[in-house]
């Protein structure tokens, strides 16, 4: 039983927390790398 929870837990609970942080760590990658090349070009 607690075997086949914790299996549920990690599929269902653990990829959507991690994927949710991904995305927010990758849209502000994304977005600071964007706007340091944007800057980089007014600045230079």
């Amino acid at each position: 039983m607690g075997i086949q929870i914790y299996r549920v837990a990690q599929k269902e609970i653990l990829p959507r927390k991690l994927g949710l942080t991904l995305e927010i760590i990758y849209f502000i990658l994304y977005f600071v790398f964007n706007n340091g090349i944007y800057l980089v070009k007014i600045l230079l």
